[in-house]
């Protein structure tokens, strides 16, 4: 596959603009709609999977409260997809069509998390079995990596579609270390200052309401 093709697909590389103007397709099904200093490092995660020969297909990103209550079995207050921090990821192989297998989720996974990104695949439950393959799609890009939402992030907010907006407006319009043009174009240029910059990202960016930071609690969990 191209890189055009693969950016018009995913969306990698595109312009950002208002994450509220997107469409629902758009939002769900690329990655316009995610936070931007998010977005940039999922963009490397799309590239490095079709460098490895897969063909990366974004099933769920950006969810509003209404689609993250519908498909999740937490609420969607506490979803890192209702905050534009996490993407459902499929594999395919590009000869067949069809799903890859875990191990193929797996190399992904862990390449991810060497990144600083959080990874389904690696929960496990031991009263749920299954719960690693069932979340092998998973991919969070979220604040000090970890994987429960903080409940200071919502604290003070009257539904979840005022904390959403209330992230969003704040994450959208926090500046980078570096340019979101030029994206999706190879590793040099931004993409060199992104191995430098990309695993430290989750680490340095909090979430902050009136005048407090809010910090994971540790736990791994599915949002």
């Amino acid at each position: 596959m191209s890189l055009a093709a693969l950016q018009i697909m995913t969306g990698t590389g595109a312009s950002s603009k208002p994450w509220e103007d997107f469409s629902r397709e758009r939002r769900l099904h690329t990655l316009d709609a995610l936070v931007p200093e998010a977005r940039v490092m999922f963009e490397r995660l799309v590239e490095e999977a079709a460098s490895r020969g897969m063909r990366p297909w974004v099933i769920s990103a950006a969810r509003n409260c209404q689609e993250a209550s519908s498909v999740s079995k937490i609420p969607a207050i506490k979803s890192w997809h209702t905050y534009g921090r996490a993407i459902d990821l499929q594999l395919m192989n590009p000869e067949t069509g069809s799903t890859t297998d875990f191990e193929t989720y797996r190399v992904m996974g862990e390449w991810w998390m060497r990144e600083g990104g959080v990874w389904g695949g690696s929960w496990v439950d031991p009263q749920d079995p299954g719960k690693s393959e069932r979340e092998k799609d998973h991919f969070q890009w979220t604040p000090r990596s970890t994987g429960k939402v903080d409940p200071r992030l919502y604290e003070g907010q009257a539904t979840c579609d005022d904390a959403r907006t209330s992230y969003y407006k704040e994450a959208w319009e926090a500046p980078l270390p570096f340019s979101l043009s030029g994206m999706g174009g190879g590793r040099g240029g931004v993409g060199g200052v992104l191995l430098v910059f990309g695993a430290a990202l989750g680490a340095v960016f909090a979430f902050r309401k009136g005048g407090k930071s809010s910090k994971g609690s540790g736990r791994k969990e599915r949002t």
